[in-house]
């Protein structure tokens, strides 16, 4: 009953806009017409998130001076896996200059946070979830971002919007998603590492590879600044615009 009446509410809409070309395809794919279909990825607030020195408060007060930071930042669903995360760090737990920092709150959060407690790993920080406004400063903790959803096809037709808050944060994106929209987005643009989803052995060699190779790392990350130009929230709005008033006319 459902599904009819959403393809009812398509069928009549004059437009329909979709955040990935996925979406607009299976949208097709189920018989709506292409010709009404708009698509208008994503984006980030440019004016928020952007390249700053690490907040020394935050830094000092989690311990991490001198440390190369990976940061999991964002919902921590049943869908995400962030357990993989966890494993990953507990392969790296003899390094002392490596450490994992878990950002946000979900469904599966307070098992997650469990999962860590067992682990009793030196190197990983829980923090839970926290405001909005902290989340720029918290970014900046980070020399490194992992987008993590579970070996599901269900997760290569999406973007994972933290895609875009990394690349303004000028973080080079360690990305473990099914192959699809987001893996191309990050390739298109080499702007990070693409891994196996559910594989803590790919991120922990991935982890250490980027903090042993800085070279390649402010490549990356410099392909990370130019990738968020081109997804800031203000040309994306202009873009939306633009298909509302054609079909306004």
């Amino acid at each position: 009953m459902l599904e009819k009446v959403e393809l009812f509410l398509y069928r009549r809409s004059d437009l329909i806009i979709a955040v990935t070309n996925s979406f607009k395809a299976e949208l097709i794919s189920r018989g709506i017409n292409a010709k009404k279909i708009s698509v208008v990825l994503n984006g980030v607030d440019l004016q928020v998130y952007q390249p700053r020195e690490k907040d020394n408060e935050l830094r000092d007060s989690f311990n991490l001076k001198d440390k190369f930071v990976i940061g999991y930042l964002g919902t921590i669903g049943l869908a995400h896996a962030v357990e993989v995360v966890i494993e990953a760090a507990e392969k790296l737990r003899n390094r002392d200059d490596i450490s994992f920092l878990i950002v946000g709150g979900g469904a599966n959060a307070e098992r997650i946070r469990l999962f860590s407690q067992d682990k009793n790993l030196s190197n990983l920080l829980f923090m839970g979830r926290q405001s909005k406004s902290k989340m720029p400063a918290i970014w900046s903790l980070c020399d490194l971002s992992i987008v993590h959803l579970r070996n599901s096809p269900l997760f290569s037709k999406v973007i994972p919007s933290k895609i875009f808050e990394s690349w303004a944060m000028g973080l080079p994106v360690l990305i473990g998603v099914p192959e699809g929209e987001a893996t191309k987005l990050v390739r298109a643009h080499d702007s990070g590492v693409v891994i196996d989803p559910e594989s803590p052995e790919q991120i922990a060699e991935s982890v250490l590879n980027l903090c042993e190779d800085r070279t390649e790392w402010e490549r990356l990350r410099n392909n990370c600044l130019d990738a968020a130009q081109q997804f800031d929230r203000k040309r994306l709005a202009l873009d939306m615009l633009k298909e509302l008033e054609q079909v306004a006319c």
